[in-house]
């Protein structure tokens, strides 16, 4: 089935996103695992692989649509230093992320390939999220899903990183006092 060549590009921009996560994740993985963070690794390393389901899915559409996937292109990655910047940088990229997801929606929508659409409010943004669900069908309603998702699991994230990483100290690698109190 030909594509519509610009969905095609914004179909190309998020798999540039997901490949730039399943690096930016591994690379956070494996400096946790070398802190002594295991289950903080074993747990970042669990995203980058969902990340990697997420690139396969938008590289069968490109190819559905008789596009071209782009796999050689990555954005800049954002390597924290602390674990505390690490989770932010994470977060933002997220944030980034599913704000291009909501734009490829609203796209694919105005393009009449809800297919696409269907595909895009699919994709996980967070573990264990599996779809926004099935009344979605218009962007604004995909991207206020979006939000509340992402306001939920970004707690979620926040606890499961203060149970996991807080030494006896309390302090984390690199010299940072892990805060009380978290937003």
């Amino acid at each position: 089935m030909k594509g519509n060549k610009k969905l095609i590009s914004s179909l190309n921009n998020l798999l540039a996103d997901e490949l730039t996560a399943i690096s930016q994740y591994m690379v956070h993985s494996e400096m946790c695992e070398n802190w002594g963070y295991g289950k903080l690794h074993e747990a970042i390393e669990k995203q980058a692989k969902e990340e990697m389901s997420h690139a396969e899915w938008l590289i069968q559409r490109i190819l559905f649509l008789e596009g071209m996937p782009v796999v050689t292109k990555l954005n800049p990655m954002r390597i924290g230093k602390t674990v505390v910047e690490m989770v932010a940088n994470d977060q933002d990229a997220e944030a980034e992320a599913i704000k291009a997801y909501n734009d490829a929606v609203a796209l694919a929508h105005e393009v009449n390939d809800q297919s696409t659409s269907d595909l895009l409010i699919k994709i996980p943004r967070w573990k264990k999220v599996t779809s926004i669900g099935p009344k979605s069908r218009g962007h604004k309603s995909s991207r206020s899903a979006c939000r509340i998702i992402w306001q939920i699991n970004r707690s979620r994230l926040i606890f499961t990183v203060g149970l996991l990483i807080i030494s006896p100290r309390g302090y984390l690698p690199g010299g940072d006092f892990f805060p009380e109190e978290l937003p």
